[in-house]
């Protein structure tokens, strides 16, 4: 799973924008790293792509999908609309 560390998104001073540019229609929601971690996923920076990207990894059988979308919080729904200005 494609994600990107919020922190390291501000500190390269980008925002959710910058990170949806090339990605058209796409939507951006949060979870944290230690939900990742509970999970018993691994969580690795890639940020070959963009400041900030990582990658989530592991199995995800339907639990761990069903987990994710429980506590995810949407910084940019899905039409565009930011949920929590200037946060990524």
């Amino acid at each position: 799973m494609s994600v990107f560390v919020a922190d390291a998104v501000r500190q390269a001073g980008k925002n959710e924008r910058d990170v949806l540019e090339a990605h058209q229609n796409f939507a951006l929601a949060a979870v944290t790293a230690g939900l990742a971690r509970e999970q018993k996923q691994g969580v690795a920076f890639e940020p070959a792509q963009l400041p900030g990207h990582a990658v989530v990894f592991g199995k995800k059988p339907r639990s761990v999908s069903r987990a994710f979308a429980k506590e995810a919080k949407w910084v940019v729904a899905p039409g565009g609309v930011s949920a929590t200005p200037g946060q990524a």
